[in-house]
């Protein structure tokens, strides 16, 4: 659901420099896609231009895919059990997907977060070419790209397809996995998306070699996630962590944008600043790359708010509060 592409969308879609790519006729549907954007009766026979949003026609997928982020991570448990060993404590039945598959779960939400789209990415086959309609051309069947195993990999002539997972969807999907995943009462999942920003509050104390730092040479602020420790995605070395792919995706895109000068002992870029104290903008970088970056730094703003109004604890022992 996560990376699922749109609804009949894959014909009309153009290759992208990032090798994600589309193909011909397609053949998605409700049970493999979802539309991008809500669709409402504006209509005299629905809401017209007054109340058009209470005729809901169907949603975008905006709206599921955060679901599925909280589908994945929820905590709690799914069934009321009364037994000896649930009296002193209970958490044992406080499960979630994360809890049989952590790898999996990390890393579906690592590459979402990060916009390190290319690490779960669904797939086509290049010697796929089943034309069921006869007409001629291609339509390969979409694969999910299975991220478990010690280094998933696909296969050679895999030709990724665009899992449409944005800002709006990102920030849903990190929202929901902040809150529900620590309802069973373990942080580990909230503490790989955590980013805190130096010298304010909600800095935590770690040593510098565990450190991933991306410095903001617009405004000073750095950046600061914990490191996990490194694993390889078809082919792709990233961290282990989530919060620190986000903070890679800040370096790499603050490489494109400004003049550095080799890496810092964090293994940041060192930014050259010019005699009135400005980061250099590189010559090649346009005005496109540069708001892509500036974007990215509202996204990182976000993940620290976020992280902080959830705050350290796991939410749980407080008797019949309803979190929704």
């Amino acid at each position: 659901m996560s990376c699922r592409p749109e609804r009949n969308s894959l014909a009309s879609r153009t290759s992208r420099s990032s090798g994600i790519v589309v193909f011909g006729p397609s053949t998605t549907n409700s049970s493999n896609a979802r539309f991008i954007d809500p669709k409402f009766l504006s209509s005299s026979s629905g809401g017209g231009s007054w109340a058009y949003q209470d005729w809901v026609q169907h949603t975008g997928f905006t709206v599921e895919k955060s679901e599925a982020a909280r589908a994945l991570t929820d905590g709690r448990a799914v069934f009321s059990t009364i037994s000896r060993e649930n009296y002193l404590d209970g958490r044992n039945v406080n499960i979630n997907y994360r809890s049989d598959m952590p790898d999996q779960i990390d890393r579906l939400l690592g590459g979402m977060l990060s916009g390190d789209f290319e690490t779960i990415a669904p797939y086509v086959l290049a010697s796929d070419t089943n034309d069921p309609d006869g007409n001629g051309l291609p339509n390969p069947e979409l694969r999910a790209f299975n991220l478990s195993g010690a280094s998933p990999k696909r296969p050679t002539d895999a030709k990724l397809v665009f899992p449409n997972v944005g800002y709006k969807q990102s920030l849903g999907a990190l929202v929901f996995a902040h809150i529900f995943a620590r309802l069973n009462g373990d942080l580990a999942l909230a503490n790989k998306m955590r980013v805190w920003v130096d010298g304010l509050s909600g800095e935590i104390k770690i040593p510098d070699a565990q450190q991933a730092r991306f410095t903001n040479p617009e405004s000073g602020y750095t950046y600061v996630a914990k490191k996990y420790g490194p694993q390889t995605i078809d082919g792709k070395v990233v961290d282990k962590g989530i919060g620190s792919r986000m903070v890679a995706r800040g370096n790499a895109l603050l490489k494109a944008v400004f003049e550095t000068n080799g890496e810092d002992a964090y293994g940041s870029p060192v930014i050259v600043y010019d005699a009135n104290n400005e980061p250099k903008r590189l010559s090649t970088a346009s005005d496109a790359t540069l708001n892509e970056f500036r974007a990215w730094v509202g996204t990182m703003d976000a993940t620290v708010q976020i992280g902080t109004l959830v705050g350290y604890g796991p939410f749980y022992g407080l008797g019949s509060v309803d979190w929704e």
